[in-house]
């Protein structure tokens, strides 16, 4: 399943960034995005009645540093004597975890958001900042609660505001996806991560992008199927049109996903991720294709097309199925 979501609202009074996540049967337009944004500003700034964790992930699910082959960091965590409201709360170093019931999986839940944090930062900027202040505060919601202020099916969210040359964070998951552990998070954490890190907002198709590219690699292999179903319609985006894009297309938001994804995925293998970032800063001045020139000899959008499409499909003919 497609993840991915994202939305964005700039207040008077401060940045506020508001990201969500869908299912790629979930299409959304973009006034509903441009709606949530104040509210979602109104109701984070302490918090408030949330979430409970329903699945115990001690012993199912690795975390994102020992599915990529390398060993976690341990990460320490404190249990405070006193909930905040209906919310027991636990703290790592760059987290606040607001939860409900059983503490079991909270040790592993917060072992996996600190490595896909420094897997994130490690893969885009070479190395970690410093810790977070104030702590990103990460919501397991087990009644969906929350998520009555999100665009229908939302598997999560991540918002921020900024107050000073502090970094307010929020995330907000079910916490019982079955995907937390492996997708929800890394995906969610990875825009929390990008925050602040750019003089402007990100593109659309990069910030997705981005984000999806900490998902599981069976995600990878739905990007696949879903994108050589719409090739053999004739339905793709032009990656001039999908890199032009301002925010979230009308329709087929779950191509657009997995477009992004695969884009990004080509050009960092095509070169190492801080070349993408840098196309990404160098790009708002002076374009797309004068900068894909620079620093990816790529002649035009045409040769990006058709070597994307290599890298895509190979040698294979897209499939038929439907």
């Amino acid at each position: 399943m497609l993840y991915g979501s994202h939305f964005r609202a700039l207040l008077l009074s401060g940045l506020f960034i508001f990201s969500c996540a869908l299912p790629i049967t979930q299409a959304i337009g973009q006034t509903a995005g441009k709606d949530f944004g104040p509210r979602l500003a109104d109701t984070k700034t302490e918090p408030a009645d949330k979430p409970r964790i329903a699945a115990d992930m001690s012993s199912k699910s690795k975390t994102p540093a020992e599915a990529k082959g390398k060993a976690s960091t341990s990460t320490s965590v404190r249990y405070l004597p006193q909930k905040d409201g209906v919310w027991s709360v636990a703290e790592t170093d760059n987290f606040r975890i607001f939860f409900k019931g059983d503490i079991k999986p909270i040790d592993k839940m917060a072992q996996v958001v600190e490595d896909s944090r420094q897997n994130a930062y490690e893969r885009w900027f070479g190395k970690a900042e410093d810790t977070w202040s104030p702590k990103c505060y990460l919501y397991l919601d087990d009644s969906g609660k929350e998520f009555k202020k999100a665009p229908k099916n939302a598997r999560g969210y991540t918002s921020a505001f900024q107050k000073g040359w502090n970094y307010h964070r929020y995330i907000t998951v079910h916490s019982d996806d079955p995907d937390l552990v492996d997708t929800v998070l890394p995906h969610e954490i990875t825009h929390a991560v990008m925050i602040g890190h750019f003089v402007d907002q990100l593109p659309t198709w990069a910030d997705e992008g981005m984000a999806g590219i900490a998902q599981r690699r069976a995600d990878f292999d739905d990007f696949h199927k879903l994108i050589g179903r719409y090739e053999h319609k004739g339905k793709l985006f032009s990656l001039q049109t999908l890199m032009e894009m301002e925010g979230y297309p009308d329709d087929d938001v779950d191509l657009f996903y997995a477009q992004s994804a695969l884009l990004v995925e080509f050009l960092i293998k095509e070169k190492e991720p801080k070349v993408f970032v840098s196309l990404l800063r160098e790009a708002k001045k002076d374009g797309w294709a004068p900068v894909l020139k620079k620093l990816y000899g790529i002649a035009s959008f045409e040769d990006l097309e058709k070597r994307w499409k290599s890298f895509v499909f190979g040698n294979a003919s897209p499939p038929n199925d439907g």
